[in-house]
Order: C-alpha cells, then structure tokens, then sequence
C-alpha cells in the first residue's frame, strides 16, 4: 500500500491534460476518458516500476493528453542498457494490460480502447524529444557519437519530424495535434537551451564519481567523450585518465 500511496503522490497532470478530461467530461464521455487514462498511467508505471527495481531516484509522474513522462533524477552517466530498460518497459507494460483488458471489456469498448491503446503507442514512440521515442533516439547516437553531439542531433531530428507531422495535420485538420505539437516546440527549445547545462553535469559526475564502462577510448577534447565509455586525455606525449583530465581543467578554471 505504501508503494501505491507514494506513486500516487507524484502523479501530477498538465495544464493541458485538464482541458482534455473536460472535453471528454462535455461529450459525456467518462468510461472512454477512464480507459484512455489508465493506459498512459499503466504506461507510465512501467517506466516508474523500472527504475525503483534498478535502484533509480524517482521524481513526479507527469501526465499529458497524448501520454505521460516520468521524471527520473539519476545520474546522466548510467548504463545505457539501464536506460534502455527503463525506456522499453513503459511500452511493454501498456501493451500487456491492453490485452489483459481486451480479455475482460465489453464487446463495445474494444474497438475505442484498440485505437487508443495504438494512438499513444504511436505518438509516444515518435523521434521526439522528450518522448520516448526522442530518449530511444538519443539512446542509439549515444552508442555511436559524442554525448553532446547526440543531445544536439535528437533536438535537430524531432524539430525536423515535427515539421514533417504538421505538414501531415494540415491536410488532415487535426487541429488538437497542432497544440500538442505546438508544446513540443515550447518544449524543445528547453532542451535546446539546457544542453550546456545537461553536458556540464555529465563532466561533473565523470569528473566526481567512479565509474566502471566496459569500453576505451582514446580522446583530445571533453567534447569528444562518450555515453558507457571511459577516456584517455592525450596531454602532451602522453596519456592521462579522464578523471585526472577533468580535475586539471577543473582547477584551472578556479
């Protein structure tokens, strides 16, 4: 009861969400509003469970009409199939309770509850940035280029897919995605602006704890180093590690 009790307590629902749950409470709509919300909860929960098992710091449950987001405070400089994990359970879970519920709904329900089971499915797993499809994204560049230079792709990528989709809304008058994507831009350019910050705190946990990554890499610049790999600074004619790298500028600076 207790687990239940603090999940609960950090469930907080957007703006945005609110006039979505009156539009539906308007049409009168309250068994598909029930059904539509316990699939982004469920959802959301998966990622949630996820990290308490991995011994993750868990911050809000946030929810909006088009999925939710779990705000997760731990270190950026975790294992990326940690992450990964995280990521891919928020959709597994969902997935099952669709067809746990599909077992147990009345007959004309299912047809409503399948298009929004595959509706946040779909848009959760869009290359956007901060949906799960954006982090999936940026989880895949990680593994083949720079930190800093994977954040400033996804960012380029999901402006680039979300012009792409408005191109799409318009010929299909979609006028509710056009807002939802709207607070993607307003989002996005967060993001934007705190990548010096986000790439600032990744060198300050290297540079803080002690990490163990599998692979090596032999490097010039802060700049060039990597997600789930350890580095050697090329200083002068010889090698230092990247923690020793990272005190020498630190020091340098003061």
């Amino acid at each position: 009861m207790s687990v239940i009790k603090n999940i609960f307590s950090k469930v907080k629902i957007h703006p945005l969400m609110y006039l979505f749950i009156f539009l539906f409470l308007l049409m009168g709509n309250i068994r598909y509003l029930i059904l539509f919300m316990s699939l982004i909860f469920v959802h959301e929960i998966g990622h949630f469970l996820t990290a308490l098992l991995l011994g993750w710091k868990v911050g809000e449950i946030h929810l909006y009409p088009y999925g939710g987001m779990t705000k997760l405070n731990e270190k950026i400089n975790v294992s990326l199939k940690e992450e990964f994990l995280v990521l891919g359970m928020g959709p597994i879970f969902q997935t099952l309770f669709f067809f746990l519920m599909m077992s147990i709904l009345e007959e004309r329900y299912q047809s409503i509850f399948r298009s929004y089971h595959f509706f946040i499915l779909f848009f959760n797993l869009l290359p956007i940035y901060p949906l799960d499809g954006g982090r999936l994204l940026n989880l895949i560049l990680s593994e083949v280029i720079p930190f800093k230079k994977s954040l400033v792709l996804s960012v380029k990528l999901s402006y680039l897919v979300i012009v792409i989709s408005c191109l799409f809304l318009f010929q299909n008058s979609s006028y509710f995605l056009f807002l939802v994507f709207f607070f993607f831009i307003i989002k996005l350019q967060k993001e934007k602006r705190d990548i010096p910050f986000v790439f600032s705190k990744f060198l300050l946990e290297r540079r803080l704890y002690h990490f163990t990554f599998p692979k090596r890499k032999k490097i010039n610049l802060p700049e060039e180093m990597m997600r789930d790999t350890l580095h050697f600074f090329k200083k002068d004619s010889s090698l230092i590690s990247e923690k020793e790298f990272l005190n020498y500028l630190w020091k340098k600076e003061r």
